[in-house]
């Protein structure tokens, strides 16, 4: 049997190929420790003309072995693992349907390390990068990253973007984080999930008939492998 691989990547994170704005309604609790964590950012496409055009929210639950990301909007969120072997393993939850699709690390490319982990956790990857200014602040001490595609406002207390700012064909996109916390909602988020029907990635070709998984290929959020006889 020929196993097909499948590139699985965070909805934020494609959108990343997307603009600079300092957040004005960030709230946070007096600690600055980086883990457990809940940042809320919210989303917004701008036109060439600067016209805002459209936006939704994402939820990122973070602790030192599991980051959630949450898509209110859509109804469904991708919980990804750290496991021992320091392999990346994703469950995509669809909260309508109370069903989830799990991944394995062999069914997603690129994702056994831990320079993943590191992107995934910090929403960017900017590790390679020096920071263009540096503003001091305590807990909100802000790096900048500028370049001629991207604007960031990094937050190196919590490891997690203030804003970004990120140009593309049709205008800029930019998140700007309206909420931080650092109270341990990750449990509660992985309890909820605990009560979902689950289906492993590898079995999809095996449950066609199944109307959920119809429904998520024709909409995108799977994609199915045949597996073909050598």
């Amino acid at each position: 049997m020929k196993k097909h691989t499948l590139w699985v990547i965070p909805v934020a994170i494609l959108l990343l190929n997307t603009a600079t704005t300092m957040a004005q309604s960030t709230t946070t609790s007096k600690s600055c420790q980086p883990n457990p964590v809940k940042a809320t950012y919210l989303i917004t496409q701008y036109d060439t003309d600067n016209k805002a055009v459209g936006s939704y929210p994402l939820v990122i639950y973070r602790d030192k072995t599991h980051i959630i990301y949450e898509y209110p909007q859509a109804q469904m969120a991708d919980s990804w693992q750290l496991n021992t072997k320091k392999q990346l393993g994703m469950s995509r939850y669809f909260y309508q349907e109370k069903r989830s699709i799990d991944y394995d690390s062999a069914d997603l490319l690129d994702t056994g390390n831990l320079d993943k982990w590191a992107k995934l956790s910090q929403l960017i990857d900017i590790n390679q990068d020096k920071p263009s200014s540096h503003y001091e602040k305590g807990c909100f001490s802000i790096d900048q990253y500028k370049d001629a595609q991207k604007n960031v406002f990094f937050l190196p207390a919590y490891q997690l973007p203030q804003s970004m700012s990120f140009l593309n064909d049709e205008g800029k996109q930019v998140y700007r984080l309206t909420k931080l916390t650092n109270h341990n909602n990750i449990t509660h988020k992985l309890q909820h999930f605990a009560d979902y029907e689950g289906m492993d990635y590898a079995d999809i070709g095996d449950n066609e008939s199944d109307p959920f998984i119809n429904k998520m290929i024709n909409m995108g959020f799977i994609e199915h492998q045949d597996h073909h006889d050598h």
